[in-house]
């Protein structure tokens, strides 16, 4: 015999019963499945942004020591662009959310140097018309410089007179002078001088960076990690129960 259009209905609604239940038995695997790729994630972001954080501390990442020399009044890095505002820049740039710090140390320590961070355009501006040195090319390992000299007169005014400078070298041991610079959007170009103006110059000098964000990063992954791991042991030794 056939069946009758409630035997129909029933079987309908014991089909659709059975999905409903079978999704709902599901969704705690999946669940747990996506805590684990999480808890993965996180633990593998957090672990080298933790080590290399400590390792930092408050300390930078310098290069070594380089001899550096110019018989003008300046040596100029080239223009530090940040935010990569060109389109030939590269976009995200890590370095660009890096404390910088200088050192400089005179050949000579009687002879104080001046060392400053400022706006290209300012810069430009204040050298305009004196012989000065910009970096043409340079490598870090180790650190080689090539200069490009802009000719002009011998002398500049004292550096430490101008108004426009972000950043400005501090003495923090004897012949030793150290620059600190929080990176802020625009471009801008490092500037090395005698601090008198007068030309030749010859120094040893280092550059370093620090990722202040790196431990904080870091450690906040591995706390996120360890807050899904202890989730998921809570939801297994629930499943276990039933």
């Amino acid at each position: 015999m056939g069946k009758t259009c409630e035997q129909y209905l029933t079987i309908s609604e014991d089909r659709g019963q059975m999905t409903s239940a079978t999704r709902t038995a599901h969704r705690p695997r999946l669940l747990r499945r996506a805590m684990v790729v999480g808890a993965v994630l996180f633990t593998l972001i957090g672990l080298p942004f933790t080590v290399v954080g400590a390792i930092q501390g408050n300390d930078y990442f310098a290069v070594p020591d380089a001899s550096l020399s110019t018989d003008s009044a300046a040596m100029v890095t080239r223009e530090i662009d940040v935010e990569g505002r060109r389109p030939t820049d590269p976009q995200n740039d890590p370095g660009d959310l890096s404390r910088v710090r200088i050192q400089v140390r005179p050949a000579d320590p009687n002879r104080p140097v001046f060392v400053g961070i400022g706006r290209r355009a300012d810069v430009e501006r204040y050298l305009q018309g004196v012989a000065y040195d910009e970096m043409a090319t340079f490598t870090t390992d180790p650190l080689r410089v090539t200069w490009q000299r802009h000719p002009g007169s011998a002398a500049a005014s004292p550096p430490a007179a101008q108004s426009f400078w972000a950043a400005t070298s501090k003495v923090v041991a004897p012949g030793l002078v150290e620059l600190e610079w929080d990176k802020s959007l625009g471009e801008w170009m490092a500037v090395a001088m005698n601090a008198d103006g007068s030309p030749g110059l010859v120094v040893s000098a280092n550059i370093g960076l620090r990722w202040g964000f790196l431990l904080p990063v870091g450690i906040g992954c591995l706390v996120l990690a360890t807050t899904l791991v202890g989730g998921l042991i809570l939801l297994t030794r629930r499943a276990a129960k039933r």
